[in-house]
This record gives C-alpha cells, sequence and structure tokens, in this order.
C-alpha cells in the first residue's frame, strides 16, 4: 500500500515553536528546523512516526557548558510533564553515571558533569522515554572541529517520535507484524531472559543496574480484544481487521492485502473475504476468518 511522507521545514534564521499534543504529557520544542512525518499505509491510524530536527537554542554557536544545560533542562521538562526513562525489552537497564559507558543510551534521570559532557566526544549522545503508548529518542549530534572547550560548539538536536504500534511491530518481522499482540506474550520472555544475562554480566564489570525500573504497559493489551466471525452481526461500528491463523496456507497474503481493513457499522453482516467465484476453498476460508475490532471509524 506505500508509505506517505509530510514534511515542514523552517529557515535556521527563523526557527519554529512546535507543540506536542499529548494530553498531559504534551511538550514544546523551540529552535525547531523540521518536521517529518510517517504514515504507513498498512496500519490504520495516520501518522505512526514524527522526526524533528532542531536546535539546541535558536543560536548557531552556543558555549558548550550552557548546551549541556539547556538539554538537561530539555530532559527535566519532558520528566515535569510525565515522560519517564525507557529501556528496550532486551537492553540492560543500566542507570546513573554508569549509561556514559555507552552514550547511545544515556539515562534521562542522570545530569553529567562538564567534564563527562565533554567526554562524550562526537558521539552520538541518545536519551529514551516513553510516556501512555508513545516512545522517544532524543539524540544530541555536535561539529567535531569544534570542540574546544573554551570556545562555543557547533549542536543539532533530533527526536523521533513513534505510536505505541509502530514501535510494538517494529520488534517482529514483516510477516508476524499484524499479529504481534498474540506472538508478544512468548516473544516477551526471550527478550527478558536476553535483558537478564547481559544484566548479570554488566554487574560483574561494576555497572549499576535499575533493578526497580518496570517496562512500560503495552496500552494495546490491555484493552478488551472485540472479534467477530464472518456474517455474525456487527456489534461495534469502526474499522475492523480481518485475520487468519498463522498456520493457514493465505495468511502471508492477507497481512499484505489492504482489504482486510473494513469500515463496518453496527449490526451489519461481518464482511466475506473470499469469493466463490474467484476462490474454490472460499467457504472454508471465510470460515477461518476473524475480525478484529481496531478503532473507530
Amino acid at each position: 500500500m506505500g508509505v506517505n511522507f509530510y514534511e515542514i521545514h523552517w529557515p535556521t534564521k527563523f526557527p519554529a515553536r512546535v507543540n506536542f499534543i499529548h494530553g498531559v504529557n504534551g511538550f514544546f520544542l523551540d529552535a525547531a528546523l523540521s518536521v517529518m512525518g510517517t504514515e504507513d499505509l498498512e496500519i490504520l491510524g495516520g501518522v505512526q512516526n514524527l522526526d524533528v530536527n532542531f536546535g539546541v537554542t535558536a543560536a548557531d554557536l552556543i558555549p558548550h557548558d550552557e548546551a549541556r544545560l539547556e538539554v538537561m533542562a530539555l530532559l527535566k521538562r519532558l520528566q515535569d510533564a510525565g515522560w519517564r526513562q525507557n529501556y528496550y525489552f532486551s537492553e540492560a537497564r543500566i542507570k546513573g553515571r554508569s549509561t556514559l559507558t555507552d552514550p547511545s543510551s544515556l539515562d534521562v534521570r542522570y545530569t553529567p558533569t562538564f567534564n563527562e559532557w565533554m567526554a562524550v566526544g562526537i558521539r552520538t549522545a541518545s536519551w529514551k522515554l516513553q510516556a501512555n503508548g508513545v516512545f522517544m529518542d532524543i539524540s544530541m549530534h555536535r561539529d567535531g572541529d569544534r570542540m574546544d572547550p573554551s570556545w562555543p560548539g557547533a549542536y543539532i538536536m533530533s527526536m523521533t517520535l513513534e505510536t505505541e504500534e509502530q514501535y510494538m511491530r517494529s520488534h517482529f518481522s514483516e510477516q508476524d507484524r499484524d499479529n504481534w499482540k498474540a506472538l508478544w506474550p512468548e516473544f516477551s520472555k526471550v527478550l527478558k531472559k536476553a535483558r537478564a544475562q547481559k544484566e548479570t554480566e554488566l554487574r560483574a564489570q561494576g555497572l549499576e543496574i535499575d533493578t526497580d525500573y518496570q517496562d512500560p504497559p503495552i496500552l494495546a493489551l490491555q484493552a478488551p480484544v472485540v472479534s467477530l466471525r464472518v456474517d455474525q452481526p456487527c456489534s461495534r461500528s469502526g474499522w475492523w481487521q480481518a485475520t487468519l491463523p498463522p498456520s493457514h496456507p493465505a495468511a502471508h497474503l492477507l497481512v499484505k492485502a489492504p482489504q482486510r481493513w473494513r469500515q463496518v457499522r453496527a449490526g451489519e453482516p461481518m464482511p466475506r473475504m473470499y469469493s466463490r467465484l474467484m476462490f474454490d476453498s472460499a467457504d472454508a476460508d471465510n470460515a477461518a476468518i476473524t475480525w478484529v475490532w481496531v478503532r473507530e471509524a
């Protein structure tokens, strides 16, 4: 079905303030230079991914310590809005100063000293956060030719925001993504085992592990699943998705078919996916279909 991109850019001399609406977790970014939204037409719900480029401040150059304080202020503002430290499900939960060993996954709760900030060098420093079904990555990049701590540096920031649906689907191969909710309970056990093994190794190296951290709840798994079979009366108006058991011979085709999404009104019979005129096995295939309610129309 393809992908749509939506972009807006601002000149460096006239950056924008961008407001992100996410209930009580909303926030703003100053000095925004661009925003790109990505809509995967395989997934209902519109834009699932936002990529933002922005300055630490509107100035082209900024003293390194001022940049450190500005980035820390942004992370504090996000935490005050309810955003919390996030780890990948298989990632070791390293915390505090210990995360400086790998600046690609820093602890948002830790404020590095100026010397620690400069010691990151030209490596990309990144922080991961989450809030109520949205996952965020923030990265800091700087010009390697302007690393003298006595002189201003040149910084650029980037942020990626993903919906829970996009974030969770990314853990699976393309053929399994539509069925991620059913596969998650077993797959999550594999990820937890990998995390435990890494943490054992890193703890032995003297790194601090955040044993109090709990993975965020997967909101899609907390909602009751509403499902119906073909020809049953629709119980709830909205968008529905046709699914087949993974073992069904046509399952790999259905997950790529745009017609697997249907808008059905309450009281209407749930649609048939296969016609007898085109498929000899239409009756059996339709009987194997389960329609799952996705969202309001």
